[in-house]
């Protein structure tokens, strides 16, 4: 890949055969596609590619896909969806490692995830559990401390946690915040707890993609809107990535990112992208 720098997905569509997309931050803001996302994903199906949507949602990939349907994307724009939730529930299927009675941390609404495999059993207090499942905040508007008294009582116990989305902050396209799960795990890890964290940056879900998708590394490409997971994740395994700097970023910046304030990023954080896009669009 040439040019940095890239007004649409088609100045590089033609160089890969397979796509590995993010959902917040590229395709949507949780609650409506970005502009000509729905296009351009389209586009990318009808040139034959084979696309991979990869969130790190706390919640099973048919959920995902619902939610997906509900914003106006078409199913038969895509071929696969994988969620970190998804990868926790894989996960759980196939191994009982942290015991099998879980204190769940996190909105109700996801509290479901590990539900359906019969030898689990959520308890109500971390004194009966044998570990902590946590898919995030109870709201919106949540902050850390909110979690800090749940948090102090789990390591009293000495539960490991496991973390469903190691995503630490999404952004609306208002410009409005949200801490995820990511903030948690930060946390209990910080104040010496142990943590494993499902979804991206780790090698995990790259891999699955990379199966899923039945493309080479070389002919593949991760689009996403976050340097520490997306691109991280990506660059760990050897794949190329464009990051999309109209989500995180430009609530980062406050302001119109400019060529030489991604220099300036890439040289700081010491992960840097194939390409950038402003926005997730065709042209």
């Amino acid at each position: 890949m040439k040019k940095n720098f890239f007004e649409g997905v088609s100045e590089f569509s033609e160089l890969y055969n397979g796509f590995i997309i993010d959902l917040w931050g590229v395709l949507h803001d949780g609650r409506e596609p970005y502009p000509a996302a729905i296009e351009t994903l389209a586009k990318l199906k009808k040139q034959g590619k084979q696309i991979l949507l990869l969130s790190n949602a706390p919640r099973r990939a048919k959920r995902a896909e619902e939610k997906l349907t509900e914003m106006g994307f078409l199913r038969k724009s895509y071929d696969h969806i994988l969620t970190s939730g998804e990868a926790t529930f894989e996960y759980f299927l196939s191994s009982s490692e942290y015991g099998e009675r879980y204190y769940h941390m996190g909105p109700e609404k996801d509290a479901e995830l590990i539900e359906e495999i019969a030898r689990y059993k959520r308890v109500n207090k971390p004194e009966e559990a044998d570990f902590v499942l946590t898919t995030g905040f109870d709201y919106d508007e949540s902050i850390l401390d909110e979690k800090l008294p749940d948090i102090k009582e789990c390591l009293k116990y000495n539960l490991p946690l496991i973390c469903t989305n190691p995503d630490k902050i999404i952004v609306r396209q208002t410009g409005e915040k949200m801490l995820c799960a990511g903030v948690i795990a930060e946390e209990y890890e910080k104040s010496g707890g142990k943590v494993r964290s499902f979804g991206k940056p780790y090698d995990y879900v790259y891999k699955r993609a990379l199966e899923l998708l039945k493309t080479e590394k070389n002919k593949t490409i991760v689009i996403g809107d976050n340097l520490h997971t997306d691109i991280k994740g990506a660059k760990d395994n050897s794949i190329d990535s464009v990051l999309v700097i109209g989500g995180i970023l430009a609530a980062q910046f406050g302001k119109t990112i400019q060529k030489a304030d991604l220099m300036e990023l890439y040289d700081k954080e010491k992960i840097i992208p194939s390409g950038s896009l402003t926005l997730f669009k065709w042209s």
